[in-house]
């Protein structure tokens, strides 16, 4: 006979009560952290600055947004010249700004335009892929920022 087996009755259905309670507030909690896909920030409009640039100089993108949230994460960022090629950039971890929920701001940061990109028009974009909680590494967040159009200079 088992331990359970020995207790009255009561005991076996407070435990079996117990352990429904266990398992429906787990099964909760990890549905609220799995789903919680409220958005990190709202971007605006983004800007190339200096415009024209060159290959191979240091330039910045500029954008607005509404922060929300601070929460880890990577930027992919990738710049398509003239020529239709993609010149995707090595993964950068995103940066974490002061809180200012919903005070609009604009956020730069600077790279490098690549060496082999193609005198003629050109746009950026960038892949977030966020995580704000330890569920969500299984099943970040990703969004795109809005298109950048600049121009390659000779």
């Amino acid at each position: 006979m088992s331990l359970v087996e020995t207790r009255p009755r009561s005991f076996r259905q407070a435990l079996c009560l117990f352990m429904a309670g266990v398992c429906g507030v787990t099964i909760t909690l990890f549905g609220l952290l799995l789903l919680d896909r409220r958005p990190v920030l709202t971007l605006g409009p983004s800007a190339i600055v200096p415009n024209p640039a060159h290959a191979g100089q240091m330039v910045s993108v500029v954008w607005s947004a509404i922060e929300h949230r601070n929460c880890a994460g990577e930027v992919r960022r990738v710049v398509t010249d003239s020529s239709g090629v993609r010149h995707e950039f090595k993964p950068e971890a995103t940066a974490y700004h002061d809180a200012m929920d919903n005070d609009k701001r604009t956020f730069a940061r600077q790279f490098r335009i690549p060496r082999g990109v193609a005198a003629g028009p050109a746009t950026y974009h960038s892949i977030i892929t966020r995580w704000c909680n330890p569920i969500q590494q299984m099943w970040p967040m990703v969004e795109r920022s809005p298109t950048a159009h600049f121009t390659v200079a000779d």
